[in-house]
């Protein structure tokens, strides 16, 4: 299980994102699964930060969040 606990860790989370879907047009469900589990453990302040530039740089792929964010 990974934990993020850094800022500079949530960007680079982003940026993976965003050159995946860049060179793909898709985005790997095994990726998403996994940022999914490291948002469960991660600390509040981070969970926000990733949602914050989720939102700013792929609002595309905030749908695949959804269900974490509500608590779902």
């Amino acid at each position: 299980m990974r934990v993020w606990t850094t800022y500079p860790q949530i960007y680079e989370a982003i940026s993976t994102l965003k050159k995946i879907k860049e060179q793909t047009g898709k985005f790997p469900e095994i990726l998403i699964d996994s940022y999914r589990e490291t948002l469960q453990y991660s600390s509040k302040g981070l969970v926000q930060k990733f949602y914050e530039l989720l939102t700013k740089e792929l609002p595309e792929a905030l749908e695949l969040f959804a269900e974490l964010k509500k608590g779902g």
